[in-house]
């Protein structure tokens, strides 16, 4: 008798990313179980959010969109921390609001001695609960740091954080959910010396 096309046992697990912003591809893609292969779509306006067994960290890690917010919690050390069971919300700027810092400034946080002041503006980013967009309303949040962080109402229903606008929101992850924010939040109790200039050839 003819058997089916039932998998192989032992074959890897897959399931769909959840969302993140213009990552350039459309339709359907299988990801597979190793986070580092994530490949993230688009989501339709008013499309239901997927579930998934996919962590904040490995969401990050995973997708195109986030490489140097990816590199950035990896010299801090926390991407293990976003990996726990949390729940977390994390504004998390894209690879765009990084390139808005003036210039030297992310190579200079990215130096060892450098890693107290990078992970205070990285835990700024976090806030130690699972709120969806339905739950951001005007007034102020307790980040990851114990430090304040204020959402602001504007004309239309628009929402910023810091001054940050959003993009897209309600990327849902196992521990919790992303925001993708497109300017990096910078806690007030963090002042960075501006990068020294490079030297004349």
């Amino acid at each position: 008798m003819a058997q089916g096309n039932a998998e192989p046992a032992g074959a890897p697990e897959t399931e769909t990313a959840p969302a993140v912003p213009e990552t350039g591809v459309g339709g359907a893609k299988p990801v597979q179980a190793d986070p580092k292969m994530a490949q993230a779509e688009p989501l339709e306006a008013g499309a239901e959010v997927p579930e998934t067994k996919l962590t904040v960290s490995e969401i990050v890690s995973g997708s195109e969109d986030f490489t140097t917010l990816a590199g950035a919690l990896k010299a801090a050390g926390m991407t293990e921390s976003l990996a726990t069971e949390g729940a977390f919300t994390l504004f998390a700027p894209n690879n765009v609001a990084f390139e808005k810092l003036p210039e030297g400034t992310l190579e200079m946080l990215l130096m060892p001695e450098n890693r107290p002041n990078l992970r205070k503006i990285l835990a700024y980013h976090v806030v130690p609960a699972k709120m969806m967009a339905k739950d951001l309303i005007p007034g102020q949040l307790q980040t990851l740091d114990g430090e304040s962080i204020t959402l602001t109402g504007k004309e239309g229903g628009a929402m910023t954080i810091q001054n940050a606008e959003f993009g897209l929101t309600d990327v849902n992850a196992s521990n919790g959910v992303i925001h993708v924010v497109n300017t990096i939040l910078m806690p007030p109790t963090v002042v960075l010396d501006a990068p020294a200039a490079a030297p004349n050839p």
